[in-house]
């Protein structure tokens, strides 16, 4: 069993509520954006391996590289850059 703080509960309810309205993505997409959230948080940016992804979710690279586009154009990710991190994501929720 999982007991959960409310605030941080709160947000994520909220950020999922939100995601749900999205109405532009594919399911490739959400399943890019769900394996993200086991690996991915809102503050700090972390560099992801496209390969990995694609061989985890048994899509093509290509198509891992357009969802995370996609998700960046919905202002569900962010790209960044910091001093120990080039081109990392975060989430935007």
């Amino acid at each position: 069993m999982y007991i959960l703080h409310k605030t941080k509960a709160s947000v994520e309810i909220e950020a999922l509520q939100n995601i749900s309205k999205v109405d532009t993505l594919k399911s490739k997409d959400y399943r890019v954006l769900f394996h993200l959230m086991g690996h991915l948080d809102g503050r700090v940016p972390k560099e992801i391996n496209v390969k990995k992804i694609a061989n985890a979710l048994e899509l093509d690279k290509e198509d891992v590289k357009k969802s995370l586009v996609r998700l960046i154009g919905v202002e569900l990710l962010v790209m960044e850059s910091t001093d120990h991190v080039k081109d990392g994501y975060k989430f935007n929720f």
